[in-house]
């Protein structure tokens, strides 16, 4: 795997990320299990850099990853999110507020 500085903070990321709106069920209905294991084969095979939002499968895909990161050095990989979409209804789609980025 090749990697890359990211910035200047000093870490270095892999040049392919694991992208998560699969693991929230967004294409297809996905299984838990498959879905870890990908996440930790992914691991393993030096992909460090993880991406997902709320908005994939309404959490669940932040869930998996939880549950997937359950046990791997955390110094191993990077986590990114994206925030402010969370609803379907389109007048009620996006939500900037601190308040809510923090919210559980």
């Amino acid at each position: 795997m090749r990697y890359r500085s990211l910035g200047s903070t000093g870490n270095k990321v892999s040049i392919l990320s694991l992208g998560g709106s699969a693991l929230g069920s967004v294409y297809r209905e996905t299984n838990l299990d498959d879905s870890i294991a990908v996440v930790q084969e992914s691991i393993k095979a030096g992909i460090n850099l993880i991406d997902a939002a709320p908005w994939y499968g309404h959490g669940k895909a932040e869930e998996v990853l939880g549950k997937a990161f359950a046990g791997v050095p955390r110094e191993s990989f990077y986590y990114n999110t994206k925030v402010c979409r969370y609803n379907a209804e389109p007048l009620e789609m996006f939500d900037f507020r601190a308040e809510r980025t923090l919210q559980v």
